[in-house]
């Protein structure tokens, strides 16, 4: 017992500490709560974790017939906490349909979005977007889309299913040709209609959804291959579905593949996971899921009641094998399922001819499906044993065909039963097979050879698929620009696709066959994988993957197929070293350039760096690409240069500039008037001079321009200037404020700044004053009232155009005086505008205003007024005299008749001016001309009003024009000419002006002869006249006189004028008679006729046959509709005389036509024999007739338009080389280009020309390449009679082995008759040369020298001198170094040949082309020569050789190399120089330390002389201050005299920083009073525990005491531990707080006077704790219990539910019940809609809140006043207007608060202890929270709470205070005609009482308790109480121990 006291005392303490565990556990809480809220969570595809469907089910597998959601083991996170759907209830199955058919589930992998629907229908076949073929309304009635067979198709939209078509197998015309269809109609009337699918899911009368699969694609009825046809149709008529279709359209399924590969960062490797672009490290991403999630898998194909068919086509009678399964077996068939190949996989079970239903399908395994798939594809699809067909005899069939596909498919059986030998399971094949003798056709073509022949190079092709080439998996490293080939041992590399499957590296990659050769060129990545799929024939891919298809009796088969387009891969690795450097020059105008900081990033790199004494800074080690350079911490006396893009090259150093440009300014002084801002009056702002001051020194004086303006030169900015008036300008007062310039240099941020400064001067101003008198008829001059001036500045040029302070209008006052304004500086125009009546006003007169204040008089005085009246007449025949005009005064209608004399004027008396005295108005008289016989010929003109002025004759003009008329002459049809007739009609119209209305005119006119002059005489010899009398109702207008004649007597085409008078009273007034006015002119023409001969070939024609002329006559001025004869006949224009054709006979022609218009043609053809005729020249003549009466004639014998030739070709001949030259080079594609001369050919007409190349040495053929004639053909079609065509010769001349030359024969036929011929051996023109190859060549060192020293890469370049080369072919030449000693070949390092060789494509045929041999020469120890051998080649043939040994042209020397290294020590900082480093120099091989560095002040040291070698350089003492390194610095001496640099930066200590942040959080910032108050409690229960055990230990006898002692202090501590959060006990009570006093407040009814009610111990108000002390309770009111007696009544009533409010009083019969009891009798409803909408806001959001896909919501139905919950869908979602948000708070620590530099994220930041960085990186922060900058900002940044230490390290909190883009979200559900779910109503029977009250004797109180509360100050009442606690445990424990004592004493 004793053993275990110990023990249990041990468990005792554990239990305790267990024992606060749940409240340590609290405490954790809290404190992960805390944190948690400051965790940034960030998701990479957010979007994805909503789930495709509402439903709550999440099964745990993958298979996609169990879940309702598609895919619900793809998470778009790698986060194990996702779920795809927020309920965490799970079903392993869906709830059952309520019909009984299920319904099919949505596509695999494809999801409707509200995206999808916002076209009309969705795209029916997802991931398939290729349309094969469009709509056509009459032809092809909708859209075609290709997808491979199997693939699922949905329904477009919401609809019914309205037809559901059955194939019958065979029919392919009327529906049938739909094959398998369905037809759905939707909502709106219209029907898609879905056709030729392999199998239908759904049956008529079925609702489906958009997005759910009815079927899959297949081939049935009229289809050609598998696809979808899909037609929508709309009133009853099909229409294109294309635009309709503007929803959920597929995405490219490769392209989506691609950008997941991009996503996910890898590509999927051979063994089907997703490997990153490194290859390092395995990602669990199967490819299936891969492909799935972009579109390129196929869904799995489960097919239950599949036929099997044997069909009688494919069945082979005539063939024997014998297997050991069956033995022997004669005749074999092919299996087809839906026309797909399928084999036999259970070997021995029989399958019978014809179909077999009822086979079910299951999916083979990648590795079985593979080996069975490369069987079929090489065997049979590829054929590549190359199996022939035949033609077998069947026994009791006909003879049948037997093709090859069907003998391979044969062939692959029989292999497949020995492959899947090995497969075990259900596979059943055979261990041996061989094939017996065949009969009929099959003899000797099935046989145990052909089929192992067969099999060997089947089985040979799955090896290589098995095969890995050799290159898989290499790595390989390129610098950039350099090119690498790597070459496949196994050979299975040639069974890949030249293009590769993927390339993330970015270098050129070719594939040829065994070889991949790699070129690092443009911009590649710095490392990448190149991956290449197995070439598999894309057509083999449209059929669907294999699969198993069992049967419970017949035997199982398989079809074929890969299940990826690519069944293997390979993958190439690719480094490329793309590090370069970066060199900052900085430059200033002030010479300043040392020390100057940058900051460089871009590419991963962020650093600071800083210039040295030389303004210079080398940034090395930087990746090729973009880098931003910024200049820091520029003065302001500088302009901030802008941030440099430069881009680094590979292996090369960019340059970037800076320079400093001071701050400078001009000033533009703008001189303005104070008052209007421009000079007034005669005022000038040119010419005031300003000085530029510097303190009280003046600098620069300078002159205002006419602006008033001037612009000083420019100055540095600086402090203290000004600028002052010296002298001002014309007109102005001088000024003399001092205007600072301001041009301190921190106001400005450019290098030139202009200064306006604006000045405002003061102008000179005076007055004028005038007095205004009049002259009177006494004599005695008036003062003049009411005079009006306007007084103007003389330059204005008038009042209206002078300025308002530059003008004045002043009125006279009664005693005549009048003053001006203040006017500004100038001249003045003084001009009177009103005055006194009938007197004068004043001469305008200038007044000077040039003093300032002072006023400029005048005395003006006028005279009386009066007028007189002068009419002047003219006219244009000069008529002036006796002319009559009346005046007349209107006022008073005087009026006086004046003649005019003979110069046409009058002169009136002297006439009055004014009507009144006052002179207020003046007299109006009108002038008009009278109508007498002396003005009939004339148009009178308009009268006029004439006003008088005072002094003046006032002149009036008049001036007559004599009457005129036009004519406008033509035929009655309105045309100016006409054809000769009997009955002509001429309308001759007369056009008039200035005829006197009313009056009576007559026009007379007679016909002229245009030709004669004299009157046209008619048919009978008379004159033509015609008149017309006429009175005119307006002074304009015209007449139409009319003529009538006839003209048959006419010979020629005759003009004829007409001639018109016009008269009035007999006297003439005017004609019209101009024989050459066009107008008068019309014409009348006589027929004419011409001609124009022409053959088919034109005016000139070969003498081959019948030859047929065509003569077109044309004729004019025929009568339409009258009939006309053509007669012909030819002529030979050599006699005169008529010709003849071969026959010895006249050839005459005639033809009869109707014309329709007067002018046309017709055509009169000639048809004879021209053998023999050739040179003979023919001539048409033609006569025309009309009713046997000759009309007209053409029988001209030379002219050429009637005349045709017969003629006699020619040709010559020029023969060139393609380049135009007689000489060309040897190459395989020579080609020789003959043009032949033709002359005298026909155009239009088809001739051939044939040619012959001649060896000239031999006269015969000459013999191409390959022993062939060189010939060549031409058909042409000449388009001129003399013209060329070409020959073109293309052969292979590279057997020649010296120059040849080459003559061209030639001939032309046309038609198969030789026409002409050209052979002339000895013909220049027709002879070319083929001149051979020659090589020479000079070799070099890369730097042109002949002598180099050994290195580790030495390139000699062998410039190869060639001629006689073809431009533009490609040839080779190929290489060898020679060693000139040995005369052996040259071996490297490695004992190998140097071999090299280049092709080129030469330009000219002469030139050079260089080869480059590089090689390892470190080992050569002695001088050596080495010489270059070349040859040169072209497609592998040999042409030319150059191999010397002693040409010193060929030969080069290398000679025995060492070198140093160089030291660059810097601050990693700021980029300066580190002193006082040691370095060690040692061997790469055995470690030895060669040498000792030390570095300099300029952070610099160099090693002495080193040997060739390789060594490390390793750091042995750091700099103080910095992290020492033990890096080796790794370099090769592998270069004479060769310093190799290393620039190498020390690491200085550096802080670091990190930050959290979680949307909405607000960082805690004060202490946790709860958790320190729980952790006070454990320390002290600590000490006490360790104390007692102490105590026990001691004390072994009182251990008994330890368990009270427990016990009593774990109750202590519980009872006193401070609680966070409290239940609450009353609700709803009003709340009051005073300072550190809270009082809750509740008001209660009871009829228990004494009841209490409970308050929480403690509330949390506004941030304090408050702590229960007192409560208080007080009566308020109280009310006596009155009962009623009861007398029933019932009344029914139809309610909405139980709790339905029911009337609570009835009168009946003057008497009112109360309700009393209400009894319900339950019914259903189910069929209730209504209109129901509701928004609910989601909140203010950066991001769209997701939204419910539901939201139930009350409904009251005030029929049964019933509020029933009905579930709402979501319509939509919108947002307002975005605004910003101060709420972002992101916490920071600041790790080494006392360093100079951050860390964070992989960048240094500058850091002063004082404040922590935020500006210029509030962008690198947003991106470390993966937080968008368009949708957060950064604002400012605090401390929070002092500086801490942490592990040694001195850290300090801060608060980045921002503000967030946010929009309010509202999502809106629901709509019209809501379906609301099922619910109960009730018909109510309420028993009613009658309202008798009595007394009870009890009453009711209504109490008010108050709660009275303090603030809890936590910490030092539980830290007193802790104590106590301890303190009376210890006593209770000490009185236990005493009591012990004493019982022991009394014992002992």
């Amino acid at each position: 017992m004793k053993r275990l006291r110990k023990p249990i005392a041990w468990i005792l303490s554990v239990m305790m500490i267990l024992t606060t565990l749940p409240i340590t556990a609290l405490a954790d809480e809290v404190t992960l709560s805390d944190s948690s809220s400051s965790t940034l969570t960030v998701t990479s595809t957010p979007e994805l974790e909503v789930t495709p469907t509402p439903e709550p089910e999440v099964t745990p597998t993958p298979e996609p017939e169990v879940t309702p959601t598609p895919e619900p083991e793809v998470t778009p996170t790698p986060e194990p906490e996702a779920t795809p759907t927020p309920e965490p209830e799970a079903t392993p199955t869906p709830e059952p349909e309520a019909t009984p058919t299920p319904k099919p589930e949505q596509v695999p992998g494809y999801e409707v979005t509200e995206n999808d629907r916002n076209g009309d229908f969705l795209w029916p076949v997802p991931g398939y977007g290729t349309v094969s073929q469009g709509y056509d309304a009459t032809k092809h009635t909708g859209i075609d889309i290709s997808a491979e067979q199997g693939i699922a198709v949905i329904a477009a939209a919401d609809g019914t299913v309205s037809q559901v078509q059955t194939w019958d197998s065979s029919t392919t015309t009327g529906d049938q040709s739909y094959g398998n269809m369905v037809q759905i109609t939707h909502a709106d009337e219209r029907t898609t209609l879905y056709a030729h699918l392999s199998k239908v899911l759904v049956s008529s009368g079925d609702s489906v959804s958009a997005g759910e699969t009815i079927g899959y694609v297949g081939n049935t009825g009229n289809a050609d291959g598998a696809h979808l046809h899909f037609e929508v149709r709309q009133s009853g008529q099909t229409v294109d579905p294309r635009p309709f279709i503007t929803g959920g359209n597929p995405e490219d399924p490769q392209k989506k593949f691609e950008e997941l590969l991009e996503k996910y960062g890898g590509y999927i490797a051979e063994d089907g996971q997703l490997r990153t672009l490194d290859g390092r490290e395995a990602i669990d991403k199967p490819l299936a899921e891969i492909e799935a999630e972009a579109g390129l898998n196929r869904p799995v194909f489960y097919a239950a009641n599949v036929t099997v068919s044997e069909p009688r086509s494919t069945y082979l009678m005539n063939i024997g094998y014998t297997t050991n399964i069956e033995g022997t077996t004669n005749g074999w068939g092919g299996k087809r399922i839906n026309g797909k190949v399928a084999y036999c996989v259970e070997h021995g079970i029989a399958l019978g001819l014809g179909d077999n239903g009822g086979y079910t399908s299951r999916e083979l395994t990648k590795e079985q499906l593979n080996k069975l798939t490369l069987i079929d594809y090489w065997g049979r699809y590829k054929n590549i044993a190359n199996i022939k067909g035949c033609s077998a005899v069947n026994y009791n069939w006909d003879t049948i065909e037997v093709s090859a596909e069907y003998l391979a498919e044969f062939y692959c059986q029989l292999l497949i039963w020995e492959t899947i030998n090995s497969f075990g399971g259900d596979f059943v094949g055979a261990s041996s097979v061989s094939i017996q003798s065949s009969v009929g056709g099959m003899a000797n073509i099935a046989s145990q050879s052909t089929y192992n022949a067969f099999k060997k190079a089947v089985l040979a092709k799955v090896d290589e698929f098995y095969t890995t080439p050799s290159i898989a998996g290499q790595t390989v490293t390129l610098k950039l620009g350099e090119t690498k080939t790597l070459t496949d041992t196994t050979g299975a590399l040639a069974a890949y696709k030249d293009t590769p499957a993927a390339n993330t590296s970015g270098v050129t990659v070719i594939k040829s066959g065994s070889t991949v050769t790699l070129k690092a060129t443009g911009t590649p990545n710095e490392s990448g994988v190149i991956r290449f799929g197995y070439n598999v024939d894309l057509n083999y891919y449209r059929d669907e993957p294999g699969y198993y298809y069992e049967h419970a009796v017949s035997q199982d088969v398989t079809t074929c197929g890969f299940a990826s387009r690519d069944p293997a891969y390979i993958t190439i690795n690719v480094k490329v070293e793309l590090d370069g450097s970066m060199k900052i020059v900085k430059t200033s105008e002030d010479g300043k350039v040392s020390g100057v900081r940058f900051r460089v990033t871009g590419n991963g790199v962020d650093t600071t760096v800083q210039t040295g004494t030389d303004g210079t800074i080398i940034v090395p080690n930087l990746k090729a690409g973009s880098y931003t350079v910024t200049e820091l911490d520029v003065p302001d006396q500088y302009v901030q240069p802008k941030s440099q893009t430069v881009t680094v090259k590979a292996n090369e150093t960019a340059t970037v500039s800076f320079t400093n440009v001071l701050k400078k300014w001009k000033a533009t002084i703008t001189k303005v008037d104070a008052e209007t801002g421009a000079a007034q009056g005669g005022a000038s702002l040119a010419g005031a001079v300003y000085g530029v001051y510097h303190g009280s020194d003046l600098i620069d004086q300078y002159t205002t321009n006419a602006s008033g303006q001037f612009t000083t030169k420019e100055y540095v900015c600086g402090d203290n200037l000004y600028i002052q008036e010296i002298s001002p300008s014309s007109g102005y007062l001088l000024d003399t404020t001092k205007y600072p310039v301001g041009a301190e240099p921190d106001k400005y941020t450019l290098e030139h700044n202009q200064i306006p400064i604006g000045v405002k001067e003061q102008a000179i101003k005076g007055k004028i004053q005038i007095h205004k008198q009049y002259e009177t008829l006494e004599g005695m001059p008036k003062d003049e009232a009411a005079a009006e001036f306007q007084v103007y500045l003389k330059s204005a040029g008038s009042y209206d155009k002078a300025k308002a302070s530059e003008r004045d209008t002043i009125i006279t006052s009664a005693s005549g005086y009048a003053v001006t304004k203040n006017m500004p500086y100038g001249t003045y125009i003084v001009h009177q505008t009103k005055g006194g009546a009938g007197r004068e006003f004043v001469d305008d007169f200038e007044v000077m205003i040039s003093a300032n204040n002072q006023t400029y008089s005048y005395e003006l005085l006028n005279e009386l007024k009066n007028g007189q009246l002068k009419i002047i007449k003219t006219s244009d025949d000069g008529k002036v005299e006796g002319i009559q005009f009346r005046v007349t005064r209107l006022a008073d209608n005087y009026s006086k008749v004046y003649t005019t004399d003979a110069s046409g004027l009058i002169l009136t008396e002297t006439l009055p001016i004014f009507e009144d005295n006052e002179g207020k108005t003046k007299y109006q008289y009108r002038v008009e001309e009278l109508d007498t016989k002396e003005t009939f010929g004339y148009a009178l003109p308009y009268p006029q009003i004439v006003t008088l002025e005072e002094g003046d004759i006032a002149e009036v003009n008049f001036h007559n024009v004599p009457l005129e008329i036009g004519t406008m002459a033509k035929f009655e049809d309105g045309t100016k000419d006409t054809q000769s007739a009997q009955d002509i009609v001429l309308v001759d119209t007369v056009r008039y002006t200035g005829l006197q209305v009313g009056k009576e005119y007559k026009l007379s006119g007679v016909l002229m002869n245009k030709a004669t002059a004299k009157p046209f005489l008619d048919f009978d010899g008379n004159e033509v006249t015609a008149e017309a009398t006429f009175t005119p109702t307006d002074a304009d207008g015209t007449v139409d006189v009319t003529f009538m004649f006839s003209s048959l007597h006419l010979k020629q085409d005759t003009e004829v004028v007409v001639f018109e008078t016009l008269y009035r009273e007999d006297i003439e007034l005017a004609t019209h008679a101009q024989i050459d006015d066009e107008g008068q002119t019309v014409k009348i023409r006589v027929p004419e006729i011409g001609t124009t001969a022409t053959s088919e070939d034109g005016h000139r024609v070969d003498p081959l046959g019948e030859v047929t002329i065509f003569d077109e006559v044309s004729y004019t001025n025929l009568k339409p509709e009258k009939e006309y004869t053509v007669s012909g006949v030819l002529m030979d224009k050599a006699t005169g005389k008529a010709f003849l054709d071969a026959d010895g006979k006249e050839i005459k022609a005639e033809t009869t036509f109707t014309p329709t218009q007067p002018t046309g043609t017709v055509t009169v053809e000639f048809v004879f024999n021209a053998t023999g005729l050739h040179g003979k020249e023919v001539v048409a003549f033609e006569t025309l007739y009309y009713e046997g009466i000759e009309l007209a004639t053409h029988a001209e014998i030379n002219d050429e338009g009637q005349t045709v030739e017969l003629k006699n070709p020619q040709i010559s001949t020029v023969a060139v080389t393609e380049d135009g030259s007689k000489t060309t080079l040897t190459a395989d594609d020579v080609q020789i280009t003959d043009t032949i001369s033709y002359s005298d050919l026909t155009v239009g007409v088809e001739y051939r020309m044939t040619g012959i190349l001649m060896d000239k040495a031999t006269g015969k053929p000459f013999l191409d390449f390959d022993g062939n004639e060189v010939t060549a053909e031409a058909t042409f079609t000449p388009a001129d009679a003399d013209g060329t065509v070409e020959l073109t010769f293309t052969f292979d001349s590279r057997q020649l082995d010296e120059d040849t030359k080459l003559v061209v024969f030639d001939e032309l036929y046309r038609a198969d008759t030789l026409l002409a011929v050209h052979k002339d051996i000895d013909a220049e023109d027709q002879t070319v040369e083929i001149r051979v190859p020659k090589i020479g060549t000079t070799a070099t060192f890369e730097d042109g020298e002949k002598e180099i020293i050994a290195n580790e890469e030495i390139t000699i370049i062998d410039s190869v001198a060639y001629s006689d080369l073809k431009p533009g072919k490609e040839y080779t030449v190929s290489g060898v170094l020679m060693d000139k000693e040995t005369g052996k070949a040259f071996l490297d390092i490695n004992g190998e040949e140097v071999r090299a060789s280049t092709t080129f494509v030469p330009e000219e045929p002469t030139g050079t082309v260089d080869v480059l041999f590089k090689f390892n020469a470190v080992f050569v120890q002695d001088k050596t020569d080495i010489v270059v051998f070349e040859d040169l080649y072209h497609k592998g043939i040999q042409l030319a050789t150059h191999a010397e040994i002693n040409d010193e042209g060929q030969t080069v020397t290398v000679n025995p190399l060492h070198g140093y290294v160089q030291i660059l020590k810097k601050n990693n900082m700021v980029n300066s120089p580190l002193a006082n480093t040691k370095f060690g120099i040692f061997r790469a091989d055995t470690d030895e330390l060669v040498e000792e560095l030390v570095t300099s002040s300029t952070g610099q040291a160099k090693s002495g002389a080193l040997l060739y070698g390789a060594y490390y350089l390793m750091e042995l003492e750091p700099s103080s201050g910095f992290f020492p390194s033990d890096k080796h610095y790794e370099f090769f001496i592998g270069e004479n005299e060769e310093v190799i640099s290393f620039e190498i930066t020390n690491t200085a200590k550096i802080g670091k920083m990190d930050m959290t942040y979680k949307e909405g959080s607000t960082p805690k910032t004060g202490d946790d009073r709860p958790i320190s108050a729980l952790m006070l409690i454990f320390l002290f229960s600590g000490i006490s525990t360790v104390a007692m055990l102490i105590f026990l230990k001691k004390r072994k006898s009182n251990k008994k005491f330890f368990l009270p002692f427990l016990v009593l202090l774990l109750f202590g501590s519980f009872m006193l531990l401070p609680t966070s959060a409290h239940a609450s006990t009353v609700d709803n009570c009003e709340i009051t707080v005073e300072g550190d006093t809270l009082t809750a407040t509740k008001e209660y009814v009871t009829k228990d006077k004494s009841a209490k009610i409970e308050f929480e111990d403690h509330r949390e108000e506004k941030g304090k704790d408050y702590k229960l002390t007192d409560v208080s309770y007080s009566v308020i009111s109280q009310e006596e219990i009155i009962e009623e007696k009861e007398v029933s009544l019932q009344i029914e009533e139809t309610v909405g539910s139980k709790t339905t409010p029911i009337s609570e009083t009835h009168t009946e019969n003057d008497l009112t019940y109360q309700l009393q009891a209400v009894q319900y009798t339950a019914r259903t409803v189910d069929d209730f809609s209504a209109d129901i909408q509701e928004d609910v806001f989601l909140g203010s959001a950066v991001f769209q809140p997701e939204a419910d896909t539901t939201h139930t919501v009350p409904f009251f139905i005030e029929k049964y006043d019933l509020t029933v919950d009905c579930p709402l869908s979501l319509s939509s979602v919108t947002s307002s207007d975005p605004y910003w948000v101060d709420d972002v708070r992101i916490p920071v620590t600041i790790y080494g608060v006392d360093a100079l530099y951050i860390e964070f994220n992989g960048q240094v930041i500058p850091f002063d202890g004082e404040t922590p960085p935020l500006s210029s990186y509030e962008r690198l922060y947003l991106d470390y929270l993966n937080l968008n900058p368009e949708l957060y900002r950064l604002n400012s940044v605090s401390w929070n709470g002092d500086s801490y230490n942490s592990n040694g390290t001195v850290c300090r909190d801060a608060i980045i205070s921002g503000e967030r883009l946010v929009r309010d979200f509202t999502a809106h559900y629901g709509g019209s005609s809501v379906l609301l779910p099922e619910f109960t109503i009730y018909d109510a029977v309420a028993t009613y009482t009658t309202m008798q009250p009595y007394d009870t004797g009890e009453t009711e109180y209504t109490i008010r308790a108050e709660a009275h509360y303090t603030v809890d100050h936590g910490l030092v009442p539980v830290v007193v109480a802790a104590i106590g606690v301890i303190a009376i445990a210890a006593a209770v424990v000490s009185v236990l121990i005493i009591i012990a004592k004493k019982k022991k004493k009394k014992n002992m």
